[in-house]
């Protein structure tokens, strides 16, 4: 993806590039589409009851599932807000 996107900054159409690479020219823009999809932004997030009952009102520790499915745990809560603040 990453040859396909400096080739389209420097002006090639997706069917030099997608021939090039032995891909189809609608497989090749699917996938530029797709990854320009991932970019970061604004996310839909829903805040669901968790299925444990907490002592506490707030938690001490905090477990975050990042939308590519990475998994932090363990986390007191002011470092993941640091963490969100500087991966926006």
């Amino acid at each position: 993806m990453a040859y396909a996107a400096t080739c389209t900054v420097d002006g090639e159409s997706h069917g030099r590039i997608a021939t090039r690479l032995a891909l189809t020219q609608s497989t090749l823009s699917r996938w530029i589409r797709e990854a320009g999809d991932s970019d970061p932004g604004f996310r839909s997030v829903a805040i669901v009851p968790s299925e444990q009952k907490a002592a506490s009102p707030l938690p001490s520790t905090v477990r975050l599932i990042t939308p590519h499915g990475f998994i932090l745990e363990g986390l007191d809560p002011e470092l993941v807000v640091s963490l969100l603040q500087v991966l926006g």
